[in-house]
């Protein structure tokens, strides 16, 4: 049964997703396939005016991503098409949208395959059935164990596609032949809706960005954006690529050459270029089908929490926690239609059973304007309703019917298997309130928002005095997370604003497995009850003892580095602090989650090493001028002022150093933030090193803790805050707290960290 909830982004679903991230996530499927496997078909079919075809499919697809962004800025949910579809046409249409689109995804595997097969074959001797075989299975078992591919790659991915195309674009159009163009239409206008029926595979990949809407950040601005963009952008590819293409190769030539995109670069760039098409397209290939794959597995998520398939096919692997019997699934459906068909039958065969799809939401976007369900509001408004809509759907429906006898009796066949499971199996189970329920059509056709305009309203969160101070306590395990509170209870206890605390738990899920995982599986609602009962005992009693509000908060996410950095910079987080566990090794540090949220969270960052932190009354603060270890003798000053402690400035230099004019210059550069409230002593030794003399400090003396400032070397990936606070958490026995600062001057390290560009020579680095 559906809900309100249906139309409501969770709380507890990571938003990960920006604008470039889900731009890629289409783009990446659809110049596989259009860019890279088709133009060898579309051309022979259509001569070089098959760039009508292309422009045709994208103005449809165009039309239907539109309807689609207005129904994902609405209810932005895992399950995409199939989840707006059923919502709005009820468990009837959602098993028939369900079930094509499920099958589509799984033909477009097969024919991603195909073309991969094809493209390395030319470089390995084995047949290039076999080779598609041996890639099918590879990318079934990374999905199985639900190995993890992040939005970084898929960027990266990405902008190497793009790079080459244009390359090859801009490269090849200096040596076309124009003559190779005459004649444009050679077979005639009448080829070019059979080829656009043909190619129109090419324009799936928009339909993934959809069943992603849940981990989307501003669904209402980015979806929109993504959604036509992978549209936009993939269509210029096309209609360039294949004007170069047959501009270099005759049209006649072309359905007889396995690789033409190769064979054109060859001809103008030798083998460099050839080279750089090559591993674009099996780069391109691969992307696909596994996008593919892991998208297949969101679809039949969601048809399974509307009991419109089987709860069987969604077990949840115990260990890597991927819907593995759906993977199997279509693991034994890919090698069979490798088997039995050919790259132009899948081709049409997925292309079709989209465009069903794409019909079904145009029209679902007028139902769900004529009878809004409570709670949806969508953020943006596709212009030209009813009439775009609606030749978005005729047009989708009306492709179909050009794709051959062969492909659309496959299609109705496939239609009539989901009419006959909904009857047997869905109807009794199935219980979706459809929006069109009660509607005529006269009412959804009159293309009428039902929907009031809301104004936006931008809110700008300005820090005043009455602001709360916030700080953020990612935890892994509850039990382990208590000096961790102490360290924060004592920075809220410090600030005379309202604060609060909030403590983290992210459960990581595969990308095979949608967020909502624990709305859909009762064992896995259990378990998170546990954890969530254990965070707010936690919570409530550490709150109570020290006065202070403890916020406990559980995210599923794909990436619990990018879901903590985006609660930082959207949640403007005052502070974020850290647990460290274990010894201080390069292995440990170099791309540890502590060590990239240090590297670029956009606050102020504490990392605790705890080595039985009970109480903070005693601190040590070694301290030599740097900005980093300033903010350490406030933040020591804050945390001693909460219980009655003191605060011992330490300065540590080579024997025979005046002691005295030492101290007094420590002072002077302190004085500025020192309170009064807590006593604060300044101490000078003398000692070789500056590592020995701080764990001799520490060692003779009983203090709770050590607060250290950050030095320069920070920025390094092989040291978490700089060797000498590295050294000294390592090895001494009293608890080690590290900090850093955030200004401007971290923005601009950013900027180098993302550019990788640090030198390792720099002077040595003050603590």
């Amino acid at each position: 049964m559906s809900s309100n909830n249906d139309f409501q982004q969770s709380g507890e679903l990571a938003k990960d997703l920006g604008l470039t991230e889900t731009l890629t996530i289409g783009i990446g499927v659809m110049i596989g396939a259009g860019i890279f496997i088709l133009p060898r078909y579309a051309i022979g079919e259509a001569g070089p005016g098959a760039i009508f075809a292309y422009i045709l499919a994208g103005i449809s697809a165009l039309i239907t991503a539109s309807s689609t962004s207005e129904l994902a800025s609405g209810m932005p949910k895992s399950g995409g098409l199939y989840f707006y579809v059923s919502r709005a046409m009820g468990s009837f249409l959602g098993t028939i949208s369900g079930f094509s689109l499920w099958l589509s995804l799984t033909f477009a595997v097969a024919f991603y395959l195909m073309g991969f097969g094809e493209y390395l074959a030319l470089f390995l001797p084995l047949n290039e059935t076999l080779l598609a075989l041996l890639a099918g299975a590879l990318f079934v078992f990374i999905n199985y164990i639900g190995a993890k591919e992040t939005g970084r790659t898929q960027n990266i991915i990405t902008g190497a596609l793009i790079i080459i195309l244009t390359g090859f674009v801009a490269w090849g159009f200096f040596h076309v032949d124009s003559a190779n163009w005459s004649p444009f239409l050679p077979y005639g206008s009448r080829e070019i809706l059979p080829t656009t029926a043909l190619i129109f595979v090419s324009f799936i990949g928009f339909g993934e960005i959809a069943a992603v809407g849940e981990e989307v950040k501003d669904p209402g601005y980015t979806m929109p954006r993504a959604l036509m963009g992978s549209v936009l952008i993939p269509t210029l590819f096309y209609v360039l690529v294949l004007l170069v293409t047959s501009g270099i190769i005759p049209y006649s030539e072309i359905i007889n050459i396995e690789a033409p995109l190769i064979e054109a670069a060859q001809f103008f760039g030798g083998a460099f270029a050839a080279a750089a098409i090559t591993f674009a397209a099996l780069l391109a290939t691969a992307s696909s089908a596994n996008a593919s794959v892991l998208a297949s597995t969101r679809i039949s998520f969601a048809m399974g929490r509307d009991q419109t398939l089987p709860e069987w096919i969604n077990e949840i692997h115990e260990k890597f926690l991927t819907p593995y019997r759906a993977i199997l699934v279509a693991g034994v459906l890919i090698p069979i239609l490798i088997l039995t068909t050919n790259v132009e039958f899948l081709s049409k065969s997925a292309g079709v059973l989209t465009l069903i799809n794409y019909g079904l939401i145009n029209i679902a976007v007028l139902i769900m304007r004529a009878n809004p369900p409570e709670g949806y509001r969508p953020e943006y408004k596709a212009p030209g309703a009813p009439i775009l809509p609606l030749i978005g759907a005729v047009s989708s429906i009306g492709i179909i019917f050009f794709s051959g006898l062969a492909t659309v009796l496959s299609a109705v066949g496939l239609v009539v298997l989901g009419f006959v499971w909904y009857f047997v199996w869905g109807k009794k189970r199935a219980k979706i309130e459809a929006a069109m329920t009660g509607l005529s059509w006269k009412e959804i056709l009159t293309g009428k928002p039902a929907i009031e305009e809301k104004e936006e309203v931008e809110v700008r969160r300005e820090k005043s005095a009455e602001e709360i101070y916030h700080v953020l306590t990612p935890v892994a395990n509850p039990d382990s997370a208590t000096s961790l509170l102490g360290v924060s209870a004592g920075m809220i206890k410090a600030r005379p604003l309202r604060a609060e605390n909030t403590i983290l738990n992210i459960i990581e899920l595969p990308g095979q497995t949608p967020l909502n995982l624990m709305e859909q599986k009762e064992e896995f609602l259990s378990e998170r009850r546990k954890v969530q009962q254990e965070m707010l005992e936690l919570a409530v009693g550490f709150g109570e003892k020290e006065g202070i509000i403890i916020n406990p908060r559980i995210l599923y996410s794909r990436d619990r580095f990018n879901t903590i950095n985006n609660i930082v910079a959207q949640e403007e987080i005052d502070f974020l602090l850290l647990g460290w566990h274990g010894s201080f090794s390069v292995g440990n540090i170099y791309n540890s989650l502590v060590k990239k949220l240090v590297r670029q969270a956009p606050c102020p960052v504490g990392v605790l090493k705890d080595n039985g932190l009970e109480e903070v009354q005693d601190i040590l603060v070694p301290y030599r001028g740097s900005e980093h270890a300033y903010w350490g003798v406030e933040v020591a000053q804050r945390l001693a002022s909460t219980q009655n402690g003191a605060v011992t400035v330490l300065r540590v230099v080579k024997p025979g150093v005046d002691a005295q004019a030492e101290e007094e210059r420590a002072l002077s550069e302190v004085e500025e933030i020192i309170t009064g409230e807590v006593d604060i002593n300044i101490k000078v030794v003398y000692a070789g090193e500056v590592v020995d003399g701080i764990l001799s400090e520490s060692a003779n003396n009983e203090y709770d803790l050590i607060v250290m400032g950050a030095s320069k070397e920070w920025r390094f990936k092989n040291m978490l805050f700089g060797s000498i606070p590295d050294i000294v958490a390592d090895k001494a026995d009293t608890s080690v707290l590290m900090v850093r600062c955030y200004d401007q001057e971290v923005e601009v390290i950013k900027e180098e960290i993302a550019q990788e560009d640090t030198s390792e020579d720099e002077e040595p680095a003050k603590f």
